[in-house]
């Protein structure tokens, strides 16, 4: 989440869900990572909404950058490289 506020989204978490401000904040890939590995944290710890915020951010956030949503799948396994 400290990435997260580096990048300008000023207090990701708000009465326990994650809640992004996109004019505030800087999208980038750091940020997509950021969320991506929170989700799995997030769940990891028993916070499940928290996680699937994170994941469904983080989604949102690929097809901002890639202005596209495919791929994303290949994204989240890892898989980036492969075709």
């Amino acid at each position: 989440m400290e990435t997260l506020r580096n990048f300008g989204f000023v207090e990701p978490i708000r009465e326990g869900r994650l809640v992004l401000d996109y004019e505030g904040g800087i999208v980038n890939s750091e940020v997509f990572n950021a969320l991506q590995y929170g989700g799995v944290a997030w769940k990891e710890v028993g916070k499940r909404e928290l996680g699937s915020d994170c994941e469904m951010e983080a989604r949102k956030m690929f097809g901002i950058i890639t202005g596209d949503c495919e791929g994303v799948e290949r994204a989240f396994k890892g898989d980036e490289g492969s075709t």
